[in-house]
């Protein structure tokens, strides 16, 4: 046996005892980001929620914030999920049980899910609902797609509307912001670090931060008076001084999930969509207007 037929053969091996630990299938062992949708740009049936009428409404709705709708030819199932990351949260079990009965040909996530390799349930405790939607969509046989906008879309319609200083920062301290709710980071300062060498590569923000000493002048000089950044979750909004960025990029994708749906459904697929509770909420009366063909 040569050198690297004998490295595969004991690759090959490792793949199938972690096939065998926790009875997992071979597609949760090595997962890539799915790949994004590029829907036609239409004219929505009604508008999304407003967040200021959303937050009006964000302590009364359910959550999971479930529904279903006939989009003829196809159909959309709706899942809003609170950020969980909790293998044995019950709406987990809610989310498998809709999606049984619902069959979806098409599943859309937020987030890009990212490179795994592993259990099931570590994926979750990792990736949170979005690596439990693509098991499921696994199991159905359905295309797996994001329903993010493409990055250099998003990053430049923000740049039209706000300083490059600012929009980096968001980008930058946007994925810190949501793992707060779920315990502070051993390492924050480590943790912003690898995020901000990964998003200053993005079209448009190259030349923006080149260290977390930076970030921490900028927030300082943004964002006086309010806690450290370290020490900030989105849970209950964004600070106020970049509220307004975090609103606008929310509606953008926002926008964008509804033009996603609409466009499989035109095709006859069965959508399920799995998001967090807050866009699910607010796309609602949209595509309700678009089931009633109003």
């Amino acid at each position: 046996m040569g050198k690297h037929t004998k490295w595969a053969a004991v690759f090959a091996t490792g793949v199938v005892v972690l096939g065998c630990v926790g009875g997992i299938g071979a597609s949760a062992l090595y997962w890539r980001s799915p790949p994004e949708l590029h829907p036609k740009v239409r004219d929505l049936p009604a508008p999304i929620m407003a967040m200021e009428r959303y937050g009006a409404v964000v302590d009364t709705h359910g959550r999971p914030y479930v529904y279903e709708l006939t989009m003829d030819p196809g159909a959309v199932l709706v899942f809003g999920a609170e950020h969980i990351k909790d293998p044995k949260d019950a709406s987990l079990q809610t989310l498998r049980e809709r999606t049984r009965a619902f069959k979806p040909t098409v599943v859309l996530i937020e987030g890009r899910l990212g490179f795994h390799v592993g259990t099931v349930n570590g994926a979750i405790r990792k990736l949170g609902e979005t690596a439990a939607a693509r098991t499921l969509a696994s199991t159905y046989g359905a295309r797996l797609y994001t329903w993010e906008p493409d990055r250099a879309t998003d990053v430049a319609m923000m740049l039209e509307r706000f300083p490059q200083e600012q929009v980096a920062l968001m980008y930058i301290l946007r994925k810190y912001f949501s793992n707060y709710r779920f315990g502070k980071p051993d390492d924050p300062d480590a943790f912003v670090e690898r995020t901000r060498r990964e998003r200053t590569t993005w079209p448009g923000l190259e030349d923006s931060f080149d260290s977390v000493a930076e970030i921490d002048a900028a927030w300082q000089r943004l964002c006086p008076g309010l806690p450290d950044w370290r020490e900030t979750s989105d849970e209950f909004g964004w600070p106020a001084p970049l509220a307004s960025l975090a609103d606008f990029n929310r509606d953008l994708r926002t926008t964008h999930l509804v033009r996603c749906v609409l466009d499989q459904c035109a095709k006859g697929e069965r959508v399920l969509v799995v998001a967090g509770c807050s866009h699910a909420v607010r796309i609602d009366p949209t595509l309700r207007a678009a089931s009633s063909g109003e």
